[in-house]
């Protein structure tokens, strides 16, 4: 018997072998449970409990099967919800998975729904290309990720049919080829990009590498190096919230992700503390190799990152605080406080 509380959420696990004795356990285990819960001075709503019996294939609650809790009857279902996830009782999750789909896949189909995750993985900008954003997480298509599961299904199915049971030696090598294929035709996808092409340039060289790194995690200040998706006057003018592209720190005509890493002379300091673990050459091919050859070179990089991209970060904001600034920069009220601004003034 096992008791997990959480919050306002108390669940009750046990086991039994034969359906009656375990209803009695539950019970008589529930009952003990309500009470120290009303002795702590609290309520116990019995008409929201739920009930799930696990089983195997062949198995699961007779017709009518239930509980009594509080003297309410509490029906012993296919499935029940905890902490938000609807648990089944053959652990299939498919309930659960069925529910969440329509609310993470849009309308417009999984590839955009890729691209949402990637971005959250990376925590990058939203505008940041589909392409670009998959390569930095990791995250293959996801077309090609079904062709993995495929060759291991179509193996494995093979195997039964021949009545031998598949190796799981020889399972792994199925997989592995396969997610070998799989790299090698993501690669050839990426030949070529259209949008994302300074980031995904520099990592298709060394995307093996990329993907089974074992140091570094991505920032978001990092992300905004990388990708040119952030506070940089190119970026901003592209979203129409600079006039011009212009750098604000040295006045160059346009102030770009590269232009940061490698020319801007208002980061020679941060520049410096970087070339000495990285080396000299800031391409940003360069810089993504020296990361992933060692993890002081991926915290150099990180460190930069992070207290340029601070620096010009808080020059931005207090550019759109300032009221003789141009009509563009200043600071947008979101649509909740546009909406408020428009409301008549309270008798």
């Amino acid at each position: 018997m096992s008791v997990l509380c959480y919050a306002d959420d108390t669940l009750v696990v046990a086991t039994g072998r034969a359906l009656p004795e375990l209803c009695v356990r539950v019970e008589v285990a529930t009952e003990m449970i309500v009470a120290r819960i009303r002795g702590l001075g609290l309520k116990v709503a019995p008409q929201k409990t739920e009930a799930l019996m696990f089983h195997g294939p062949r198995r699961g609650p007779p017709p009518g099967a239930h509980l009594t809790i509080e003297g309410v009857r509490v029906r012993i279902g296919a499935q029940m919800k905890y902490l938000g996830i609807v648990l089944d009782g053959r652990w299939t999750f498919r309930a659960h998975f069925e529910g969440l789909a329509p609310k993470t896949v849009p309308p417009c189909g999984a590839r955009n729904a890729s691209h949402r995750i990637a971005l959250w993985a990376i925590r990058g900008y939203r505008t940041v290309s589909h392409g670009a954003a998959c390569v930095l997480a990791g995250l293959p298509p996801w077309e090609l990720e079904a062709e993995v599961l495929d060759a291991v299904y179509r193996y494995r199915t093979s195997r039964r049919q021949a009545r031998e049971r598949p190796a799981m030696e020889e399972v792994e090598r199925v997989r592995d080829l396969a997610r070998e294929e799989l790299l090698r035709r993501w690669e050839l996808e990426l030949a070529g990009p259209r949008y994302g092409v300074r980031t995904i340039e520099a990592i298709r060289p060394v995307q093996d590498q990329w993907v089974h790194r074992r140091h570094g995690s991505l920032t978001y200040r990092l992300v905004q190096v990388l990708t040119g998706h952030g506070c940089f006057g190119w970026y901003l003018h592209l979203i129409g919230r600079e006039p011009s592209p212009l750098c604000h720190e040295c006045g160059a005509a346009e102030d770009t992700a590269q232009h940061t890493l490698e020319v801007c002379p208002a980061w020679v300091q941060q520049r410096r503390a970087l070339t000495a673990v990285t080396g000299q050459d800031l391409a940003l091919p360069s810089v993504v190799v020296a990361m992933l050859l060692g993890e002081s070179a991926w915290d150099a990089m990180v460190s930069f990152c992070e207290e340029v991209m601070l620096q010009k970060e808080t020059v931005e904001r207090a550019r759109e605080e300032d009221p003789e600034a141009h009509a563009l920069r200043r600071r947008r009220p979101g649509g909740r406080r546009r909406r408020f601004a428009l409301l008549p003034p309270p008798p």
